[in-house]
């Protein structure tokens, strides 16, 4: 009986190593499906982060241009604002300019006046002495 018991023996081991071997088998069956379905992801991630480096390289590329464009209006707001500074301060002198160019015409409105006076006075005090001397001259009377 030995036999029967050791082969007994043998065949319930036979039979739980058949099992674990059984369930080894389901265990890699699954952890296969995982590592398949794992392996698509990581498929799906790396195009993700292909499509986002592009996007981001366009991303950059338009930020690039966007910096320089934002330079060359900045340049140009400069060359504005000098611009501007350099017709107020034209500005100012013409106004200061006007305003001596407006006394110097009162001063020679009032000179001009007191001339046309003066020339008048003379005119007047000429024809006077013309009369005058007309008068005091002998008359022929032929």
């Amino acid at each position: 009986m030995a036999n029967t018991q050791r082969l007994d023996k043998v065949e319930n081991e036979l039979e739980t190593v058949k099992q674990l071997l059984t369930s080894t088998a389901q265990i890699v069956d699954r952890n296969a499906q995982q590592i398949d379905n794992l392996t698509e992801r990581i498929d799906r991630n790396a195009q993700q982060i292909d499509i986002l480096t592009a996007n981001q390289g366009v991303s950059q590329e338009r930020l690039n241009e966007l910096i320089a464009h934002s330079q060359t209006e900045a340049a140009r707001v400069d060359r504005i604002d000098t611009a501007t500074e350099a017709l107020q301060q034209a500005s100012l002198r013409m106004a200061q300019l006007m305003e001596r160019y407006g006394q110097a015409l009162e001063i020679q409105m009032r000179d001009f006046q007191e001339l046309k006076r003066t020339t008048n006075a003379t005119l007047e005090r000429m024809d006077r002495i013309l009369d005058y001397l007309i008068r005091s001259l002998p008359r022929n009377e032929d």
